[in-house]
């Protein structure tokens, strides 16, 4: 259906219901989403701003103590109004309303429902996006605790796609605050949860997400082995590489493949392997040129050159 379309079929809707009654706060409900979609096609501020009216109408009418579901899910929907807001405007403000709004969604779900998890997954969310603005390591900290509890509600074996989603951004904050603070054991968290991920991720069913998270098992394994088990985190880092290579080709996902080159490239690199090394980083380097990634390219290219020239002055 035309996304036009549907908002004026939604407004029509509306005129239909009368305010203060339950219909009404649907009717509003859908036009907040109808909002939302056209939202992504034409005026994306404009009607981000209109969608947030309507759910904001929707949510003055419900009752707290008998609609406690319907408003967890608004609210829901009117946090990710507001954290996709903070991407065309007064970014940490929106972000701001965007925390309330989750934190108003969880304490009106029920604690294992799927709108109340999400909910603390997209809390988990705001609090990353607010590491970029200020404070990183107390946001990172407060978006862990997030992910934390939401993973905690969440059975895997009733909803694996969602707790492998939050294991996942689990283990990405965790790797960024490793670069902040105490670095041995934020890999070491990191390393759990997405290794977690893995266990409910299959490489059949979802087979762009399982090796994007193998690329990110390895870069885990290839920064751990600085700090402990070294022999042991490479080669689990070049297992994960190849594993993610099976889907990420030269073929279907060439950018992708280049980066993983570039990865065994390093840790190649660091065995002592310099040929397998050189070629790693010359395969990254030709596939990325071919695509137009000319900058990734010549820093591919460098690389080789550098390790080429080290490797003949040692005469091997």
């Amino acid at each position: 259906m035309d996304l036009h379309k549907r908002v004026a079929e939604r407004l029509a809707a509306l005129q239909d219901s009368s305010p203060g009654t339950t219909a009404y706060a649907q009717a509003q409900r859908q036009l907040g989403d109808a909002y939302v979609d056209l939202a992504q096609i034409d005026d994306r501020g404009g009607n981000l701003i209109h969608a947030l009216g309507a759910y904001q109408a929707a949510l003055g009418t419900l009752d707290p103590e008998s609609a406690s579901a319907q408003i967890a899910t608004i609210q829901n929907s009117l946090g990710t109004v507001y954290r996709e807001l903070a991407e065309v405007q007064d970014r940490a403000a929106y972000l701001h309303d965007a925390l309330k709004a989750f934190q108003t969604a969880i304490a009106h779900a029920a604690e294992e429902s799927i709108d109340g998890i999400m909910a603390g997954n997209n809390l988990g969310n705001v609090y990353h996006k607010l590491a970029e603005t200020a404070d990183k390591q107390a946001y990172l900290e407060q978006a862990i605790a997030a992910y934390q509890t939401a993973v905690r509600r969440c059975n895997p074996e009733k909803a694996p796609t969602v707790y492998a989603t939050i294991q996942n951004n689990l283990g990405n904050v965790y790797t960024e605050l490793s670069s902040v603070t105490d670095a041995e054991t934020n890999l070491n968290q990191a390393l759990d949860a997405f290794q977690e991920t893995l266990l409910y991720t299959s490489e059949h069913d979802a087979p762009i997400t399982f090796a994007s998270m193998q690329n990110n098992l390895g870069n885990v394994c290839r920064r751990l082995a600085e700090f402990e088990d070294r022999d042991q985190n490479l080669k689990r880092a070049m297992t994960a590489y190849h594993a993610a290579t099976r889907v990420f080709t030269a073929t279907n996902a060439p950018l992708a493949y280049a980066t993983l080159q570039a990865n065994m490239g390093i840790v190649y690199q660091e065995i002592g392997d310099l040929p397998e090394a050189i070629a790693a980083w010359r395969d990254a380097a030709s596939i990325a040129q071919q695509h137009g990634a000319f900058e990734e390219a010549a820093y591919f290219f460098e690389l080789a050159d550098q390790t080429e020239a080290e490797y003949r002055k040692r005469g091997d």
